[in-house]
């Protein structure tokens, strides 16, 4: 007749012993148990709850020197060893025998099994961690002088003294490690940067972050903007501060900007236009270099020379004829169309107006001068004497203009002046 197994047993004997047991608990005495008793530990090859050895209250381990606690229930274990008797100063208690035995002289107190496997040492002396008294504790361990013990480091320090916290020198590994307040780094914090001796050294304080020198600034605090590894308040000429604190060059030519398109002021020689900087302003515009800017032209203007409403150098169709910097829709009395040139010229003083393609091409004379139909000039008839600003060539008959300095004259040369338009003087020589 076949029995079930007691509960979490998976193999058993009868129906009260279990030979094996089911995973999350341990076999005890033929009895699968969740957690090991006291006086017993988990033996991890096996999966059974074993009994310690019997000084241990409880244990990590079968051998006397794996206590975690004692049978006494007073005194903790020395190295995992719970004394059942108490042994004189510089002695220790063999567990094996139940004895007592003289530690090493080397040993203020000892713990055994050898004599060598000291437990506290002499002042000047301190115990490492194989248990031997020593003057000078090994790398990446310093003396404790309150205990007299040789603690470590922290980790990837080679040397530290009076704390684990207090590192002088980290150790030289695969990877580099960083010095920095007593600690041992694998990068440097933000404001600090690595110097030739290992160590994390501050930035200047102008400085967010820095490389290779406390002054060769990587990135700035609010308030400033990066510029060839520096950190300041303005940004040189020909750059303009970016939002995201570098100092960034300006377009071309382009002294001062808002950013890398809208120029605010531009190079000796350039001309401002549209927040770019050219070298000739494009039609329409003329270019003023005081002010290094292309500005617009009158409205009549095609090209112009300056601002007003006189200085223009060429027409629009709306009014496309030029005279004396004006742009009209016709040329005034007195004055005649030349295409070639594009512009109003003078007729003839002799002419009250004229049709070219020569000044002298006149349609109507001044009042006394009567026209010549074929050649299309004015001549003098009778006693009529030529207009103002004139003279009359006899041979002719006809009415020719004095030089421009003129106001009276005897021919058409500067030397032939009567009297002088204002502000000329005649000058007679002898």
């Amino acid at each position: 007749m076949c029995f079930a197994c007691p509960q979490a047993c998976i193999t058993c004997s009868n129906e009260t012993y279990c030979l094996s047991c089911q995973l999350g608990t341990y076999l005890y005495d033929g009895t699968c148990i969740q957690q090991c008793l006291p006086g017993t530990y988990l033996d991890p090859n096996s999966w059974q709850c074993e009994l310690c050895h019997s000084s241990c209250q409880t244990c990590q381990g079968p051998s006397p020197r794996d206590c975690t606690s004692c049978s006494d229930r007073i005194s903790p274990p020395v190295y995992g060893q719970c004394y059942i008797v108490t042994c004189n100063a510089g002695q220790y208690f063999e567990v094996v025998d139940g004895s007592c035995y003289d530690c090493d002289p080397s040993c203020q107190t000892c713990f055994g099994p050898q004599r060598l496997d000291c437990s506290s040492c002499f002042r000047g002396y301190f115990l490492d961690q194989e248990g031997a008294c020593i003057e000078n504790c090994p790398l990446g361990y310093f003396g404790n002088t309150d205990f007299l013990l040789c603690e470590k480091c922290s980790d990837g320090c080679e040397i530290c003294e009076t704390s684990s916290d207090n590192c002088i020198k980290c150790r030289d590994d695969e990877y580099s490690l960083f010095l920095h307040e007593g600690k041992c780094l694998a990068s440097c914090p933000e404001g600090y940067f690595q110097n030739n001796e290992g160590s994390c050294e501050a930035c200047d304080s102008s400085c967010q972050t820095c490389d290779e020198s406390k002054t060769k600034c990587l990135s700035c605090p609010e308030g400033l903007y990066l510029e060839n590894n520096n950190c300041v308040t303005n940004c040189s000429l020909q750059y303009y501060p970016d939002e995201d604190g570098f100092c960034k060059k300006c377009a071309a030519h382009c002294n001062i900007c808002y950013d890398s398109v809208d120029c605010i002021e531009c190079s000796f020689l350039y001309l401002l236009h549209n927040g770019i900087c050219m070298a000739t302003c494009p039609k329409g515009y003329f270019e003023d270099f005081d002010h290094s800017k292309c500005i617009p032209c009158h409205v009549t203007c095609a090209t112009c020379s300056g601002l007003s409403y006189n200085d223009c150098e060429t027409c629009l169709p709306v009014s496309p004829k030029l005279y004396k910097g004006q742009c009209l829709e016709d040329c005034p009395t007195e004055t005649f169309y030349k295409a070639s040139e594009m512009e109003c010229q003078e007729c003839d003083r002799t002419c009250k107006s004229c049709i070219g393609p020569d000044s002298t091409d006149c349609i109507q004379c001044q009042d006394g001068l009567i026209l010549d139909p074929k050649a299309m000039k004015c001549e003098v008839h009778g006693d009529i004497m030529c207009p103002s600003k004139t003279f009359l060539r006899k041979e002719q008959l006809t009415c020719e203009s004095c030089h421009h300095t003129c106001e009276t004259c005897s021919g058409s040369s500067p030397r032939n002046c009567l009297t002088c338009q204002l502000p000329y003087y005649l000058y007679i020589s002898e």
